[in-house]
């Protein structure tokens, strides 16, 4: 993940670097469900970031996810919109 975000470079540079601190592994949570009659796949991610002993605050983690939904071939399947926080987000392509 944060490879992804950093790039190499600043993935290493990260990872050279350790102060002893003990970070909070979030969990996260993942169900889905295919509706077979109205052809949509649905994706809910949750997470829970568990407090380092001694601290009252724990915030949610930005975690990218990238998703791609596959046919029977393989082959990529269109996302042509995206249900998220309450809002229809349109990703059709033109052409």
């Amino acid at each position: 993940m944060y490879k992804a975000l950093l790039e190499p470079q600043g993935f290493r540079k990260g990872m050279d670097r350790h102060d002893g601190q003990v970070v909070g592994v979030p969990l996260i949570r993942v169900s889905s469900h295919y509706n077979v009659e109205a052809n949509t796949f649905s994706l809910k991610l949750s997470q829970e970031v568990p407090r380092p002993q001694g601290n009252r605050s724990k915030s949610i983690m930005f975690i990218p996810i990238v998703i791609g939904l596959l046919d029977f071939n393989g082959k990529d399947l269109p996302l042509p919109s995206i249900y998220h926080d309450g809002t229809l987000e349109s990703h059709e392509k033109d052409g």
